[in-house]
């Protein structure tokens, strides 16, 4: 009778850790879902400028190098890279910046780029050049 007992005991402690495992993985199943539905929205300035204009590069995938430039007259520019800020820049010659902004290379967020550490180099290339210039976070 004794090994009948024991059967039925691991018999409901195997049923248990069944249904602990079956709810921990729904409950990483939805936290995972979360993360991805919160870190998937785009921030405002990659909403207005998805792609840059002179060299079509996605600006959501390549967040790390982007680039804002806010003009005085009310208009902005969203590039995808300090190259194409300066092409923008040297085409508007008649507007004046407000404010240029830089991608946090870490962070992906948009910092003031008089402000930001530059790293030129780093030892992968750039897109259009040898050295790649990349904005850090002070």
């Amino acid at each position: 009778m004794k090994c009948s007992i024991d059967w039925l005991i691991k018999y409901l402690n195997r049923e248990e850790n069944m249904k602990r495992r079956i709810f921990c993985g729904l409950l990483a199943g939805l936290f995972l879902l979360t993360g991805i539905a919160a870190y998937g929205q785009a921030p405002p300035d990659v909403q207005a400028h998805k792609n840059c204009k002179y060299c079509g590069m996605d600006r959501e995938k390549f967040a790390h190098s982007r680039m804002l430039i806010e003009y005085e007259d009310g208009s902005n520019f969203g590039s995808c890279s300090i190259h194409c800020s300066a092409v923008d820049l040297a085409v508007a010659l008649d507007k004046k910046p407000k404010a240029i902004l830089v991608a946090d290379y870490n962070k992906k967020d948009l910092i003031d780029a008089e402000k930001a550490t530059w790293v030129i180099g780093g030892g992968e290339t750039g897109r259009y050049d040898k050295n790649r210039q990349v904005g850090l976070r002070r």
